[in-house]
């Protein structure tokens, strides 16, 4: 289930990125925050202000995009950051969340999402830009054009988002 999420939904977020692994705490906040810092982090969301939607399977948050308080400049924007769960990335999470934000930030005339990212992260480049995204130079920051339509997931990866991940045994 896919929703906008409110300061009720804290506790989830905070669970969310607690998970993280520290590579993939380090990709999301360009470091990898401690437990500690991650907690202080999600203290400070300005719920009142930011844009924050988020992925749910099995009650569980799998996914989250991260719209910023806008921006303040010549051409209306946010800064965007997204974390999907590893057992959920590359089913059309990701995807789905970079559209529902698009459609929240333009709601509110937005013209664009702006993404910033570790270099050789060339995946969220890849990603950004299947979106329908524009890569600047050879990664490292990018946008989306909301004045522009985003591209629409295939068939495969909506069906992908719609089943749940594959059990995996320890032997």
């Amino acid at each position: 289930m896919y929703r906008q999420l409110g300061p009720e939904d804290m506790a989830a977020v905070m669970r969310h990125y607690l998970s993280l692994c520290p590579r993939d705490r380090s990709l999301r906040f360009g470091v990898a925050k401690s437990d500690e810092a991650i907690a202080r982090y999600c203290d400070t969301i300005d719920w009142a202000q930011a844009r924050l939607i988020g992925y749910f399977a099995r009650k569980r948050l799998c996914g989250l995009i991260e719209l910023s308080a806008p921006l303040s400049g010549a051409t209306p924007a946010r800064e965007g950051a997204i974390v999907v769960a590893p057992g959920w990335r590359r089913r059309g999470v990701g995807r789905r969340l970079m559209r529902m934000a698009a459609v929240a930030a333009k709601r509110e005339s937005c013209d664009r999402v702006l993404f910033f990212w570790q270099d050789g992260n060339d995946g969220f480049g890849r990603f950004l830009a299947a979106c329908g995204g524009i890569v600047e130079g050879r990664g490292g920051s990018g946008w989306i054009d909301l004045s522009r339509p985003m591209r629409k997931a295939s068939a495969r990866q909506a069906a992908l988002a719609s089943s749940p991940p594959a059990v995996r045994h320890a032997l």
